[in-house]
């Protein structure tokens, strides 16, 4: 299984329709602040969550998604003050028995191994084009 993780688009679609030309995956997994419709997200096939700046938007704050890769957490970050430090993220993936937590909100790129779970955090596509690719045998960071 290939995963396309993404974060912190800001509505730029065009960006996204560029970067989903490009990778190969198997499943698309956003961490909020997207921005675009949740119809539209439907229509991608765009498995996302509701970041600070989805005003009006229904998705849910937290989604966890079990595959062959394991147990995968998804939020944005910003409930959890991740801009202040990491420790109810970390609380959250531990109580939440992740083996992945994925999570937006600061822009910043950054791949973390804690108590054995990654924290991912892709970046964000609209400012800096960062995402990553998860696949079985590693986690990659990415530009495009």
């Amino acid at each position: 299984m290939r995963i396309l993780v993404t974060s912190d688009i800001h509505g730029d679609e065009q960006t996204l329709h560029k970067l989903r030309k490009k990778e190969r995956y198997d499943l698309h997994l956003d961490s909020g602040d997207s921005n675009i419709h949740p119809q539209n997200l439907q229509s991608m096939q765009i498995v996302s969550v509701k970041g600070n700046t989805d005003f009006f938007s229904n998705l849910p704050l937290i989604r966890v998604i079990e595959n062959e890769l394991g147990k995968i957490l998804i939020v944005h970050g910003h409930i959890q003050g991740v801009k202040s430090g990491l420790k109810y993220l970390y609380e959250l993936g531990q109580a939440q028995r992740a083996n992945i937590v994925i999570y937006g909100h600061t822009h910043y790129q950054m791949l973390e191994h804690q108590d054995g779970i990654y924290y991912l955090n892709p970046g964000s596509l609209r400012f800096d084009n960062k995402y990553a690719i998860i696949t079985k045998e590693k986690i990659e960071l990415k530009e495009l």
